[in-house]
C-alpha cells in the first residue's frame, strides 16, 4: 500500500511539472484536475482492495473458523513452515531474490500464490494475510463451509453437498489436492529460479510431508481434545497409493512446466529436467515391483513417454505426454478409491516410505505427542 501511495505522489508530481513545462497549468479548470485525481485515487483504492472474498480464514471471527472444530489441526499448522510462509518474501533471502529480478528488469512476480492466503475479515471489512492455510489446499470455503459445518446432521448428504460446492476432501480428492502441492513445490516460474535464484523445493516428497510437516488424519483428536485417543495411523496401502500418486503428479507437472520453457540450458531447465528424470526413474522402480501385467496402468508409462528426449521434443509433444500421464494418474487414483487394492499390493515399498516419513517428522507430530 505504501508503495502505491509513493507511486501516486510521483505520478501527480510528474503531471504538475509537465503541465507547467507546457504552460498549461493555469489554463485547465481546477475542477477538471480534481475529477482526474478522484478517478485516479479510486483506481488505486480499487486495486488495493482487490481480493477474493471467498477465503474466510483459518482462525478468525468469520463464521466457519476452522479452529472451532479442528483445534488440533490448527495447532499442527501453527508449528509448520506453511504457517509463517507469508513472511518469506520480505525476509533477507526474499529481498535478495527480488533485487536480482529487479536488476534484470524482470516483470514483477507475485509471491502471494505460493507463500500466503489473503482472507477477508467481514466484520472489520479488511483483508488479512496469513500463511499457506487450510483453504490453500481444500479450496476457498465460502461456498462450501455451511455444508461442512453440518457434519453431524445428514452426514453423507452434507459431505456430498460440501464437495459439490468446491470442498476438496482427501478421501475423495487426493489427486486435486496433490496437484496443488506440486504447482508450488515445483516452483512454476522460470525467471524466479534462473535469475532470482529462488530454490526449487527439490526435497519435496508427498507421502512423507503429508505425514510430517502437514500431518493430517487427526479428526479423532479434534473430536476429543483431551488427547486421550491416539491419532489413527494411515494404512500401508494408502501410504503406498499417495507415494505412487505423488511420483506420477511430479512427473506430469514437471513435463507440463518443461513444455513452456523459454530458455534451454538454464538453471531452471537443469533442475526441472533433473526432477523429471528422478520421478521417472522412481516410477520405473515401482513398476518393477509388480508381477508381469499386474498393473497395466504403470506398464503403459514407458509407452506413453517412450525415450522422450526433452530438449529435442516440441512443446506440443511434451504437453501431450503430460496429458496422457494425467489421465493415467486419475484412473489409477479412482480405481484405488473404488477399492482396487491390487494397485498398491507392494509391501516392498513400505519400508522405504516409512523411512521417509520418520525422517521428515516435524513439530506437527510433536503436538500430538508422537
Amino acid at each position: 500500500m505504501l508503495s502505491s501511495k509513493i507511486s501516486l505522489i510521483s505520478l501527480i508530481s510528474n503531471l504538475v511539472n509537465n503541465l507547467k513545462g507546457h504552460g498549461m497549468m493555469g489554463k485547465i479548470p481546477i475542477h477538471y484536475l480534481l475529477i482526474f485525481l478522484f478517478l485516479l485515487l479510486s483506481g488505486v483504492s480499487a486495486q488495493e482492495n482487490k481480493i477474493d472474498k471467498r477465503y474466510l480464514g483459518t482462525d478468525n471471527s468469520n463464521d466457519g473458523s476452522c479452529r472451532e472444530c479442528h483445534e488440533v489441526s490448527v495447532k499442527i499448522w501453527q508449528e509448520s513452515k506453511h504457517f509463517s510462509s507469508w513472511k518469506a518474501p520480505d525476509s533477507k533471502k526474499g529481498q535478495e531474490i527480488k533485487a536480482r529480478l529487479k536488476s534484470a528488469q524482470v516483470e514483477e512476480i507475485s509471491c502471494q500464490k505460493c507463500h500466503a492466503t489473503e482472507v477477508w475479515l467481514r466484520e472489520e471489512q479488511t483483508k488479512k494475510t496469513i500463511g499457506v492455510s487450510c483453504e490453500s489446499c481444500h479450496n476457498p470455503s465460502q461456498d462450501w463451509v455451511k455444508w461442512h459445518r453440518k457434519y453431524k446432521k445428514n452426514k453423507e448428504q452434507n459431505k456430498q453437498k460440501a464437495m459439490e460446492n468446491g470442498f476438496l476432501r482427501p478421501r475423495h480428492s487426493m489427486y486435486e489436492i496433490a496437484k496443488k502441492c506440486f504447482e508450488c513445490h515445483l516452483v512454476p516460474q522460470e525467471n524466479l529460479v534462473s535469475i532470482g535464484q529462488h530454490p526449487t523445493g527439490k526435497e519435496f516428497e508427498l507421502t512423507s510431508w503429508l505425514h510430517g510437516e502437514v500431518l493430517h488424519n487427526v479428526l479423532i483428536l479434534d473430536r476429543n481434545r483431551s488427547g486421550s485417543k491416539r491419532n489413527r495411523e494411515t494404512s500401508s496401502h494408502r501410504k503406498r497409493m499417495i507415494y505412487i500418486l505423488g511420483k506420477l503428479i511430479e512427473f506430469e507437472e514437471g513435463l507440463r512446466q518443461y513444455a513452456f520453457l523459454s530458455e534451454k540450458e538454464s538453471p531452471y531447465e537443469w533442475e526441472l529436467g533433473r526432477r523429471i528424470l528422478k520421478s521417472y526413474q522412481d516410477l520405473k522402480e515401482i513398476r518393477e515391483f509388480y508381477p508381469p501385467n499386474a498393473n497395466p496402468k504403470l506398464e503403459n508409462l514407458k509407452e506413453i513417454v517412450g525415450q522422450l528426449p526433452l530438449r529435442e521434443s516440441s512443446p506440443d509433444i511434451i504437453k501431450k505426454a503430460a496429458e496422457q500421464i494425467s489421465e493415467l494418474t486419475k484412473s489409477f487414483y479412482q480405481e484405488y478409491e473404488q477399492g482396487n487394492r491390487s494397485l498398491t499390493d507392494l509391501p516392498e515399498l513400505s519400508g522405504e516410505i516409512d523411512n521417509l516419513i520418520l525422517r521428515l517428522r516435524n513439530k506437527g507430530s510433536k503436538v500430538l505427542g508422537q
